[in-house]
């Protein structure tokens, strides 16, 4: 069965096949080289960018051999198509697993609070320690129910996706933005046009100017002339969030003292024009 799926869930499997599907050659049940980026983007999201652009190339690289030996060979088969995910997959789990040991300070094999949080900063996730404590207890819920508050290697992997599927928000702040992005979908669509993500940022109640809009769209990988949808929603929030707390670190530096340490209350009406207000 392992062979057949890949080590997929059949919910995957189900994503997959679906995007796969929307992909391949009309008259053919090939997927072009070309497009496996595409597809491997749509299943792991916007963060696998780096990956999935290796992955695409090395298969770029096979069929280009390939065309130079004269093999007639057109796309790519749905089989095929599951074993270059499972390498995304296994070449991300490896980079994690390097970035895991790396922040065990104390070689214990497992990770702590402490230990968590800036290695998550490293994969792009700058969150509180209450959002981290969250996911830690889903980890350690899914796999053995223990509340020791450490994690192995393989609760740290289920935490990575957790954090990916929610785009390091908490379960609280997902819901909320998912009420905002309804009130902005087109009637019967599940997105949202791209250029009202500035309206939509200042419905929310963040200064949001064109050109940092602008930025941040190409950022998440959003086309600013087409639609989002909401995965793609979330990771443009993350880098807005992002963008955020950039600013507000820069100006605490700025205005940060060393006795008493800190950032002094009346610096604040100096420091606010840096983050916009």
């Amino acid at each position: 069965i392992y062979r057949h799926t890949e080590g997929f869930t059949n919910k995957e499997l189900k994503d997959l096949h679906s995007l796969f599907s929307e992909a391949k050659c009309d008259d053919a049940d090939e997927l072009p080289p070309h497009l496996i980026n595409e597809v491997l983007q749509g299943f792991y999201g916007p963060q696998a960018s780096a990956i999935a652009k290796q992955v695409a190339e090395e298969v770029s690289g096979k069929f280009a051999d390939q065309d130079d030996r004269q093999t007639c060979v057109l796309g790519m088969k749905l089989p095929e198509t599951l074993i270059w995910a499972r390498r995304l997959r296994e070449a991300e789990i490896q980079v994690w697993r390097e970035k895991f040991m790396r922040y065990d300070k104390d070689g214990s094999n497992s990770m702590d609070l402490a230990e968590l949080q800036p290695l998550m900063a490293e994969l792009g996730y700058t969150v509180t320690s209450q959002t981290i404590k969250e996911a830690m207890q889903e980890a350690e819920d899914e796999y053995s129910g223990k509340k020791e508050g450490h994690l192995d290697f393989d609760e740290f992997v289920n935490i990575v996706y957790t954090f990916r599927s929610r785009d390091g928000f908490s379960k609280a702040e997902v819901s909320e933005l998912k009420e905002t992005f309804g009130h902005f979908n087109r009637r019967g669509s599940q997105e949202v046009e791209a250029h009202s993500l500035c309206a939509l940022l200042r419905y929310m109640g963040h200064v949001a100017f064109v050109d940092e809009v602008q930025q941040l769209m190409s950022l998440a990988k959003i086309d600013p002339n087409g639609a989002v949808d909401f995965r793609h929603f979330l990771w443009f929030m993350r880098c807005h969030r992002e963008e955020e707390l950039r600013k507000a670190r820069h100006v605490f530096q700025k205005y940060e003292e060393k006795t008493p340490p800190g950032m002094q209350v009346l610096s604040l009406p100096a420091g606010l024009p840096g983050l916009g207000y």
